[in-house]
């Protein structure tokens, strides 16, 4: 990732903060459509878990310009999921469902754009690929 990239993403993930819960309520929903089998991953209430989910995605976003820590943290991140019993193929539905809400809480206020959408799946394949990496 580029310097850009990485203000574009850190700026955009600052402004889905303000609107945590909402963004969180549009990932699980989604999440929950496209892979109905993962709810039952999930065994503490969805705003806790929400909590957690965007507590892992800023630790991720704040180190964007260090990548090996970024590594570290993704494959720690990794081995916890182990335990929750999170497969490789679960991630295509983790994906969508993480993009779909950058693009609908951005969307309401005209924000989404080609290029921020192109930075958030570079952070998302780079989060991904280590993860599922670190599963195997």
């Amino acid at each position: 990732m580029n310097s850009q990239e990485i203000e574009l993403v850190r700026n955009s993930w600052a402004n889905v903060l303000l609107h945590r819960d909402e963004a969180g309520n549009i990932f699980y929903k989604t999440l929950f459509g496209l892979s109905p089998e993962v709810r039952d991953l999930f065994k503490t209430d969805l705003k806790t878990q929400n909590q957690k989910l965007m507590s892992s995605i800023t630790l991720i976003v704040t180190k964007l310009n260090k990548l090996d820590n970024i590594q570290q943290e993704v494959h720690f991140l990794a081995k916890r999921h182990l335990n929750y019993q999170v497969k490789p193929e679960y991630f295509d539905a983790f994906g969508q469902a993480f993009i779909t809400m950058l693009a609908t809480t951005f969307e309401k206020f005209d924000q989404w754009t080609p290029a921020m959408e192109n930075a958030w799946l570079k952070v998302y394949r780079l989060v991904s690929e280590a993860m599922i990496e670190a599963l195997d």
